[in-house]
């Protein structure tokens, strides 16, 4: 679980280079679930079929490559009495066509749901992903689905780090391991042997990949070609963390750091700009900007 692009598709293949971890594309399950205001309720009558037909209707289900949906849909309800149940089923029916003793599940938006899960699913562990929010800025930037403004994405990677920083402090700490970006892509060996720890698995070299390359072979083609993922399946590369530093102006960075400053601060980022002039005329204008995409958005 992790903002959005914090490198959780990186550490997803790593961990599948693992003879017993399968980590699957994302679901977007409780994401769903969530949006159309069902998590943590109890399905009645017809309710728990119609979701199951609205999530299968979703892009996240169709990455997923499962075939059928008709056969998946009898797979998702057999002896399923909740929600709960359904996405057990799930992931179920990845991990058969995975031959692996263990799966896991990476959807990044999942975190606004960790409590929730980490409740129903009392022997779930949870992996968050930080990422200096500089650079996860700038990457939602360049995505080609997502809105393109200083605000929104800052304001979004705040809100993430906020829900990540309060369940690192609760009551299931324990159950919740922490992985730094940065560490992962200059000192990979370390930080897989901790997750590996974690999990109470053996690390594997192969996890490393041969000569640091991603190219196992995959069960989702679709999903992995999508053009915003090309980074995350090519040679780790430690100067990527550092590369937003070259990406803003003065003014601009400034502004990114005024919106996110203490949750920067919080894990351990340096806030090393703010000095940038024009900060706010920018503000106004960012503020201007989503404001326009949002209403827009809604007359599409």
């Amino acid at each position: 679980m992790a903002p959005p692009r914090s490198g959780t598709t990186l550490l997803e293949r790593l961990l599948n280079r693992h003879s017993r971890l399968y980590v699957p594309p994302e679901t977007a399950y409780f994401h769903h679930l969530k949006r159309l205001g069902l998590l943590g309720r109890e399905p009645t009558g017809q309710s728990l079929e119609l979701f199951i037909n609205i999530y299968l209707d979703t892009r996240a289900f169709s990455l997923l490559n499962l075939g059928d949906p008709c056969v998946v849909k009898k797979a998702l309800l057999e002896g399923a009495e909740n929600y709960e149940d359904v996405f057990i089923n799930l992931l179920a029916t990845l991990q058969k066509d995975s031959e692996k003793s263990r799966i896991g599940e990476k959807t990044p938006h999942h975190l606004r749901s960790a409590e929730y899960i980490l409740t129903k699913f009392t022997d779930a562990k949870v992996i968050c992903v930080i990422r200096d929010g500089r650079a996860v800025v700038q990457s939602r930037l360049n995505h080609p689905n997502w809105e393109r403004n200083l605000l929104s994405a800052s304001r979004c990677w705040r809100r993430d780090a906020m829900s990540m920083r309060t369940l690192l402090a609760g009551e299931r700490e324990k159950r919740v391991h922490l992985v730094r970006y940065e560490n992962l892509v200059s000192s990979p060996e370390s930080v897989l042997k901790d997750i590996c720890g974690f999990l109470g698995e053996k690390f594997e070299i192969t996890m490393l990949g041969e000569g640091g390359q991603m190219n196992e072979s995959c069960l989702h083609p679709e999903y992995y070609q999508q053009n915003w993922m090309t980074k995350s399946t090519t040679a780790l590369d430690p100067s990527r963390a550092d590369a937003w530093k070259t990406e803003y102006s003065s003014c601009e960075l400034a502004l990114v750091e005024k919106l996110m400053s203490s949750e920067l601060e919080y894990f351990g980022y340096d806030v090393c700009a703010g000095k940038g002039f024009g900060w706010l005329p920018l503000l106004i204008k960012e503020y201007a900007r989503h404001l326009l995409f949002r209403i827009l958005i809604r007359t599409i």
